[in-house]
């Protein structure tokens, strides 16, 4: 199966990866690390709280912003996200690898050390969103007009 806007391999070093979530050094052909998993997780957590994705357009147009045009922060696109995690998503979506959190490991204790309400929204959210996963249909309630 192939998802929507998902870049296919056809020869050796070619660059694939779905274009909403590829890291620049992934799109750059480097080798892949966690640092790429970490840059993908953020792009899901600004679309958790934000309910878009950081970068928009076509696939050529979404490449090159994760190349070169600077995250924006989730509370800038008017959502109330606190500074604590703002800044833990735009680390995430640091376009230098070495920027972005060691680990997981590591991701997860700034996550626990953040401010209860703080780490409580994030948490919600992705209840949320495991919810939808297990229980897709149930969105239909919400949508119908």
């Amino acid at each position: 199966a192939q998802m929507k806007g998902e870049l296919r391999v056809t020869a050796t070093g070619t660059v694939f990866g779905t274009p909403e979530y590829i890291a620049p050094e992934q799109a750059r052909g480097a080798p892949l690390t966690h640092a790429c998993d970490l840059y993908a997780l953020g792009c899901v957590l600004f679309e958790m709280l934000t309910n878009e994705l950081p970068f928009q357009g076509g696939t050529s147009e979404l490449v090159l912003a994760h190349l070169r045009t600077p995250p924006p922060a989730p509370s800038s696109r008017g959502v109330d996200v606190s500074p604590e995690l703002d800044a833990l998503v735009l680390r995430l979506l640091s376009k230098q690898p070495d920027a972005r959190h060691p680990s997981a490991y590591a991701l997860a204790s700034e996550l626990s050390a953040m401010p209860e309400p703080v780490y409580n929204k994030l948490m919600n959210a992705l209840k949320f969103l495991l919810l939808l996963k297990e229980f897709p249909l149930a969105l239909d309630e919400f949508t119908d007009e």
